[in-house]
């Protein structure tokens, strides 16, 4: 039938003369993934093949618990998290439910979790912290009435409302802060355009689109590396992550950077889930974490950038400042609405294009 039934471990003897022991076990299907904006697990009830074969048990419900993050400035880049609306540093933890891989085929991701940004490095820099809510294509909502700081514990629970005899287009989603009693974070999405959610999410991201989209802004440091806790509810139960974990029902990603200046750089990188159902994400660097913010806004560029593949920044003015360099590499083109939008290189900055690379109007 084609469908993979048990995986076989068969052992030779040492002058592979004649097989000595052969053991099965449950087949596994995990990828290891690099993305350059989330960093984590990406869990489901059953195997699947990444990217061709989606698994099609739902998973209701993704619920994380972990502490807020403690974050700073990283030393590299240097110059970063020096903007307001760009250019500056910010991380989220979060848990979550979308039916596709990454959220990106569809668009459907209903998440929550906690926030962190540094911005304004010039040179005292400002930290906020926030929990937060979103479910796309909406913007991500903050909410201002709870007041959350570093190493508060956090329950991000995202669910369906089927799990209560609710509606499957229905989605409740509550954050809360167990450091401030009664406060918490909470909305019900109705309507949405997912019935059926195939993947619990559990992530560290820097903003960003997608686990395949790099259009986000820079990661800062960590003062220590955030464990999360998992928890997800299918087939009739509420259950722990580790079982998804030993049967190699999920995605492993890596907050890597493979596309800009070699070699690849490693940002954030999960370890193993334990029989608790916690892994840890362990900061790793902030480098080459680059490129442009949304429509409409700065891209301010105050370290080094070299993308490596084409840019395309036709909503965004671009301002290189702090004796920065953006390169253009043989392999890559700055496209820019040039009718509309300008390029600024600041005293000490400036633009270098390497022979095959461009600067072009969109």
């Amino acid at each position: 039938s084609g469908k993979s039934i048990k995986s076989l471990t068969v052992t030779e003897d040492p002058l592979m003369s004649k097989v000595v022991n052969v053991t099965e076990s449950e087949p596994i299907f995990a990828s290891n993934l690099n993305a350059p904006s989330w960093s984590g697990y990406e869990m489901s009830a059953q195997t699947f093949l990444y990217p061709f074969i989606l698994p099609i048990t739902p998973v209701y419900e993704a619920e994380a618990q972990f502490n807020v993050q403690s974050v700073s400035r990283p030393t590299d880049p240097a110059n970063a998290c020096t903007g307001v609306s760009s250019s500056v540093c910010d991380s989220l933890i979060w848990s979550g439910l979308t039916d596709t891989f990454g959220a990106h085929a569809s668009g459907h991701l209903v998440q929550g979790g906690a926030q962190a940004t540094i911005s304004g490095c010039n040179p005292t820099c400002s930290t906020t912290y926030h929990v937060w809510y979103e479910n796309l294509p909406n913007p991500l909502h903050q909410c201002l009435n709870v007041i959350v700081a570093p190493n508060h514990n956090i329950v991000s629970d995202i669910y369906n409302d089927v799990i209560y005899g609710g509606s499957t287009t229905t989605y409740s989603m509550n954050i809360v802060d167990f450091n401030q009693p009664g406060q918490a974070c909470a909305t019900v999405i109705t309507n949405y355009p997912m019935d059926s959610p195939v993947f619990g999410e559990f992530i560290v991201e820097r903003t960003g689109d997608s686990i395949t989209i790099d259009n986000s802004k820079e990661l800062p440091k960590y003062d220590f590396n955030p464990s999360i806790n998992g928890l997800m509810y299918y087939n009739g139960s509420l259950n722990s992550i580790y079982g998804s974990y030993t049967h190699g029902e999920y995605n492993l990603i890596t907050m890597a950077n493979p596309w800009k200046d070699p070699p690849i750089v490693n940002n954030m990188v999960p370890g193993s889930i334990n029989s608790a159902g916690t892994f840890t994400d362990t900061w790793v660097s902030s480098k080459n974490t680059c490129d442009p913010p949304g429509s409409g806004l700065d891209w301010i560029i105050s370290s080094n950038c070299t993308p490596g593949y084409t840019v395309t920044a036709t909503g965004n003015n671009v301002i290189l400042q702090s004796n920065s360099v953006l390169t253009i590499t043989p392999s890559s083109k700055l496209l820019m609405d040039f009718a509309n939008k300008y390029l600024l290189i600041q005293p000490g900055s400036g633009v270098l294009i390497q022979p095959g690379g461009a600067i072009s109007k969109n």
